[in-house]
């Protein structure tokens, strides 16, 4: 059999013609605002020839003009606020660059390339995306505010003049043409209006306000006050406001628990107390805050054994206090073990052990960290694990505070602890008129007594605790202006 010829399929590829070209790059310049860019998604062509709008034998485009406003400079806007405007017959179509999606984030930037054929030149200028508008149609005639007609009930043109719309369209007017400034006056003035729907049931308002005028038994003032004081909840250790002696006022045993008392070891501080190389050599160490080796003669008071042994886990665990309160945030973070005795939040970093980091037995570490700090859970080793807030830190100073009184037979000179704190006193005494203490300069005759021998602050002050407790109370300006005559 002949074979036949296979017919070719090929089709003859065309020649594309290879253009040289030149291309220019045209940056923008400070202060103008062209070119734009406007798309039409109604699915109008604004290129295309209407008909029956030009006269007989002319021919029309679709777009009868265009115009750009452009907000005025002495507005002082932040950004050109522009509206482009065209129209085609009844219609017009409308975008603006600060409202709708040209409102959101731009994040792309373009370029409109414009192709010179005859001299082979391209020149790219760049476009930034609030130069692109949204040509939306408009029929002339109609009402486009809905907030206009949402506010006033009905779609007639007649809108009801009220203080709350007026607010609405000078905000409007404000986020058009006005700067940062007087939209934030605005937005305030907005949010001072009291509206109807925020008020609840008017029938419940009304019988609310006829037993409000028929009860006779209204709070004055001053009873006002004494229940305000009653019941606001201060960050203060556990005390007793009956207590007739400053030892009962904060009872020790719920400063110290039970089993904490147990765990301190006194030995080393004892031993202290009664030979003088320990003592030299417990200084040596570093491992005890000044204001506990300046208090050691407080623990050898000849026939008082209870009260030197009383004393002795006090400073002990004073120390333990003030170590707990200089550790690092990074190190209470890290924390190994929680107050329930669980291990620490795994994901955090390695995790430490306080126990043996700080030289604090394991009882009171747990309750350091239940007493002084929170939990928190985060996704980010930066912010995870235990956190000591404001309130945490003011309440290890009330107690530092208290058991420093403690030991001082509650007369006490507040220089110690400060340095130990690092706080001066002008901050420690707000936290001592907390507790309800009592914070007065020395008189002359006090410091002769003393020596007056050490400069500085230290003798030129003493807090004492008076009995019953007395809290720092809660009053009007008034009584503030009269207090302070």
């Amino acid at each position: 059999m002949e074979e036949k010829p296979r017919k070719e399929h090929r089709k003859k590829k065309k020649r594309r013609e290879t253009v040289e070209v030149k291309m220019d790059y045209v940056p923008g310049k400070e202060g103008d605002f062209r070119p734009f860019v406007s798309y039409f998604p109604t699915g109008f062509d604004p290129v295309a020839k209407s008909e029956g709008v030009a006269a007989a034998g002319e021919e029309s485009t679709g777009l009868a003009d265009i115009r750009v406003y452009r907000g005025s400079d002495r507005l002082k806007a932040k950004q050109h606020q522009l509206v482009m405007a065209t129209s085609q017959g009844q219609v017009d179509f409308v975008g603006m660059n600060y409202t709708g999606e040209a409102a959101a984030w731009q994040p792309c930037s373009y370029v409109i390339g414009v192709f010179d054929k005859e001299k082979g030149s391209l020149k790219l200028v760049p476009l930034g995306g609030e130069k692109i508008f949204r040509m939306e149609p408009r029929i002339r005639g109609v009402n486009y505010d809905q907030d206009a007609k949402a506010a006033t009930g009905d779609d007639t043109p007649h809108e009801v003049q009220t203080r709350e719309m007026g607010l609405l369209k000078r905000r409007q007017l404000t986020e058009t043409f006005g700067n940062q400034k007087s939209r934030s006056q605005a937005l305030q003035a907005e949010r001072g209006v009291v509206k109807e729907e925020a008020l609840g049931d008017a029938e419940e308002i009304e019988t609310l306000f006829q037993e409000a005028g028929q009860n006779d038994a209204l709070l004055t003032t001053d009873q006002v006050l004494q229940q305000a004081n009653m019941s606001l909840s201060r960050n203060v250790p556990p005390h007793d406001v009956t207590a007739t002696t400053p030892e009962g006022a904060y009872p020790l045993d719920r400063l110290i628990m039970q089993e904490e008392w147990k765990a301190l070891d006194v030995k080393e501080i004892k031993m202290a107390a009664k030979k003088s190389s320990a003592e030299e050599a417990l200084r040596q160490s570093d491992t005890y805050p000044n204001f506990v080796l300046s208090r050691l003669q407080r623990i050898r008071v000849e026939g008082d054994k209870e009260g030197n042994k009383k004393r002795a886990h006090i400073l002990v665990y004073l120390r333990h206090l003030l170590t707990f309160n200089n550790a690092s945030a990074s190190l209470i973070r890290k924390a190994a073990v929680d107050p329930l005795g669980n291990p620490g939040l795994s994901g955090h970093g390695k995790p430490v052990d306080l126990a043996d980091e700080l030289s604090i037995p394991g009882v009171v570490v747990a309750r350091f960290l239940k007493q002084f700090t929170s939990e928190t859970f985060s996704t980010d080793d930066r912010f995870g694990g235990r956190q000591r807030g404001k309130d945490h830190r003011d309440l290890l100073v009330s107690y530092v505070l208290l058991l420093g009184l403690a030991v001082d037979d509650f007369q006490t000179d507040p220089f110690d602890l400060a340095v130990e704190l690092k706080m001066t006193l002008s901050q420690l005494r707000p936290h001592y008129r907390e507790l309800g203490c009592k914070f007065e300069r020395c008189s002359a005759g006090e410091r002769q007594e003393l020596g007056d021998s050490i400069q500085n602050m230290q003798g030129k002050w003493k807090v004492t605790l008076p009995v019953p407790l007395q809290f720092p109370q809660v009053v009007t300006s008034r009584a503030r202006s009269r207090r302070g005559r």
